[in-house]
């Protein structure tokens, strides 16, 4: 891969991190400044996690390009799977908490 591709991908991974992150200061910020009830920090959190986790997925289907071997398909597709099951336990709670779950 190019570094520009490379740069890119980081950018991409570093963008979901920043969301989750952001997501996890704000629920803090709600619970200690605003007094908010512990179901609203919670699904901020679990959208931070499901719209970070879309970034990360993006970023490692970028870096699957260059896969030749059979060991890198099995470790992207292991990693896949395990965002995979990440994604949907954080929809569950999403939805557990009242809300739809804003991404897929």
């Amino acid at each position: 891969m190019n570094g520009a591709f490379t740069v890119a991908i980081e950018v991409i991974e570093f963008v979901g991190t920043l969301l989750v992150f952001g997501h996890v200061i704000a629920a803090a910020w709600m619970l200690i400044w605003r007094k908010s009830d512990v179901k609203t920090a919670r699904m901020t959190v679990a959208d931070g996690a499901l719209w970070g986790l879309s970034f990360e997925v993006a970023a490692t289907l970028l870096k699957t390009l260059p896969v030749h071997s059979w060991s890198q398909i099995a470790m992207f597709a292991a990693i896949v799977a395990m965002r995979t099951v990440l994604k949907t336990v954080f929809a569950a709670e999403r939805r557990w908490l009242g809300g739809a779950a804003s991404t897929g």
